[in-house]
């Protein structure tokens, strides 16, 4: 195993590093995103994630030895990090000694395979609900995520951790507001659009035969573009004096149904 040691903050690979820490823009602007803990290299390298370094521990080198090799065989640079490089890349109070540089996957929605739901984050701003969203979507069988305008980034630091991984492996597409409702009818899909004051209830209705959910902002709900270009609007029954579910729970609940009614045709 080849192996490169970094030890200072000037270093053009560290400062390249570091500067994915910081906003969306720069991240798209690399085509990159950084990761960090063994869980999110595991999934990266299980989904065949493009993984072009790895920056490691001498403490935690040995334990990860098997990934490190096969990221290394796929053509990944292998650095060894002292504790000033760690400080600076890490994102959490306690760093697990390991990092990668991440490419950004540039699908389209016309990458997309037609059949299961498409779920929709129009303005979901909480990093926490989009990562728990992407991750259900992923354990649902979703056909992809996409992102409006106004959503956290999914590629955040935040987002990736409660993505548990799942990022990697379930398509997350950028979408446009404009054009979203005509590219999905394309595709056969219909918006459904997710709101606590519809008339019509998710286990009251029919639903088309293949779904894009759209999950709104958590304060103001769904966008007017997307409400009047959807087909159904549904909300979820809650019990009397109870609050409507967190976005990441709703979601849950409408891809699980989705996923429910598909398995009994």
């Amino acid at each position: 195993m080849k192996v490169r040691k970094l030890q200072s903050l000037d270093n053009p690979v560290v400062r390249h590093a570091m500067g994915l820490l910081g906003p969306a823009k720069a991240r798209r602007s690399a085509g990159e995103l950084l990761i960090e803990g063994p869980h999110l290299l595991g999934s990266a390298a299980d989904a065949g994630a493009g993984i072009s370094r790895v920056f490691v521990t001498e403490g935690i080198k040995g334990q990860l030895a098997r990934t490190v090799r096969r990221l290394e065989a796929r053509g990944a640079e292998i650095y060894e990090i002292n504790d000033k490089v760690i400080k600076a890349l890490a994102a959490t109070e306690t760093p697990q000694g390991v990092f990668a540089t991440v490419s950004i996957d540039s699908e389209g929605l016309g990458d997309v395979v037609p059949g299961a739901p498409i779920v929709v984050l129009d303005g979901v701003q909480d990093p926490g609900n989009v990562g728990t969203i992407i991750r259900t979507a992923h354990a649902a069988g979703a056909a992809a995520v996409v992102v409006l305008g106004g959503t956290a980034d999914p590629h955040s630091p935040k987002c990736l951790r409660a993505s548990a991984g799942s990022v990697f492996h379930v398509p997350v597409i950028f979408g446009v507001r404009k054009t979203l409702g005509d590219e999905l009818k394309a595709l056969g899909y219909a918006l459904v659009v997710t709101d606590a004051q519809a008339g019509h209830s998710l286990y009251g209705s029919d639903m088309p035969p293949m779904q894009a959910f759209v999950f709104g902002n958590e304060s103001h709900g769904v966008s007017a573009t997307l409400r009047s270009a959807a087909r159904v609007t549904l909300h979820l029954p809650v019990s009397k004096g109870a609050e409507s579910l967190n976005v990441a729970s709703a979601a849950a609940v409408f891809l699980y149904e989705a996923r429910r009614r598909a398995d009994k045709r």
